[in-house]
């Protein structure tokens, strides 16, 4: 647990769960055998792979690919340069943008735009990514990622 802002210049494991009161920034990968909760936004360089759930109730930009063993919920939006993958739902306030694919588990669904109008998803509940998602139930898809991640 930390109480303010957290900010790592390197690779950073846990051995449980990571508690963020602020903005949690990690320069390389980020490993953690339990759930995350951020306060405020999670930024990783590398890749992210969490054991539990991810919450962070601004957004989530990840430099490579990002693993969730359950739900993946973000206020604002969730951006990741290759796979977003979860064992369970994915959820962003606004938008949702991987340079690979989205995946949730099995029985689960993906919405993006949770906190943004219908009429307002072109750009602020868009859902990017190489494939169309399966299960995408809120949001517009939007095939076109290299523009956006670059």
């Amino acid at each position: 647990t930390c109480g303010g802002d957290l900010r790592v210049r390197g690779a950073l494991t846990c051995g449980s769960m990571l508690r963020g009161e602020g903005s949690t920034v990690v320069a390389e990968d980020l490993e953690v055998n339990g759930m995350i909760h951020c306060a405020k936004s999670l930024q990783v360089g590398g890749g992210l792979l969490c054991a539990e759930s991810l919450h962070a109730a601004h957004g989530i930009r990840v430099g490579q690919s990002m693993r969730c063993g359950m739900h993946i919920d973000a206020g604002w939006g969730i951006v990741a340069q290759s796979d977003i993958s979860a064992e369970g739902a994915i959820r962003a306030g606004e938008s949702i943008v991987s340079g690979g694919s989205i995946r949730t588990g099995t029985g689960f669904s993906l919405y993006a735009g949770l906190s943004a109008r219908r009429d307002a998803w072109s750009s602020c509940g868009r859902v990017v990514s190489r494939t169309r998602p399966e299960s995408l139930l809120s949001g517009l898809w939007d095939c076109s990622p290299c523009a956006v991640l670059n």
